[in-house]
């Protein structure tokens, strides 16, 4: 597998993951008269996506290219929104390639990428 091929993926990964927590957000139903019981376990939803959201910056995406410009052939390559989120190194492993696509997936948050290949 390609690393630039991978890095590509990965960066546009953070991008997606962005635009499915702004989504996710607006579709909130906060401050709802009739889900007034659920109104603390939406709003620690709230939270949360709001917290990974204002990490996925571009300063954050920045370190990441600087982190995997600075793997080794021996070094476990790092999971995007673990680094992002968490400041953690994450490994992803290769899984089974389906075709031609050639998945990974990061051991700790379990998030799947996947990598397609030109015939």
């Amino acid at each position: 597998m390609e690393n630039p091929d991978l890095l590509a993926v990965l960066v546009k990964s953070l991008y997606e993951k962005r635009d499915i927590l702004q989504g996710e957000l607006a579709s909130l139903p906060i401050e709802t008269p009739e889900l007034a019981s659920e109104q603390p376990e939406i709003i620690e939803q709230a939270r949360e996506k709001e917290r990974q959201l204002a990490l996925i910056t571009e300063n954050a995406i920045q370190n990441y290219k600087i982190l995997w410009a600075s793997i080794t052939p021996s070094d476990r390559l790092p999971c995007p929104l673990c680094f992002v989120f968490d400041g953690e190194k994450s490994p992803i492993i290769p899984l089974n390639a389906i075709g031609n696509t050639e998945p990974v997936k990061c051991t700790a948050c379990k998030e799947k990428f996947y990598i397609h290949r030109k015939k």
